[in-house]
């Protein structure tokens, strides 16, 4: 049990260090946006929102080219405001 645990440590380590900190989303490469990281105001460049994910409308970044929550679509896709 502890060794699993352990290793989901590591892998979530892994998968944050190797995300690029910005300040804005064109400092990220194609198919990323800059997210906001709302508790620990930072940003890091994350992939763009795949089809049937959780997105932002382009329309949606602050005045300074970033994204809280989620980043917008991929290019060709819509990010489409559906009502539970």
């Amino acid at each position: 049990m502890k060794l699993v645990l352990v290793l989901a440590c590591l892998i979530a380590f892994h998968a944050v260090a190797g995300q690029e900190s910005c300040s804005k989303s064109s400092d990220c490469e194609d198919g990323e946006c800059c997210l906001e990281d709302f508790y620990q105001d930072t940003a890091k460049c994350e992939k763009k929102s795949e089809s049937r994910k959780f997105c932002s409308e382009e329309s949606a970044q602050s005045a300074d080219d970033r994204y809280l929550f989620y980043c917008p679509c991929k290019d060709g896709l819509s990010c489409i405001v559906t009502e539970n």
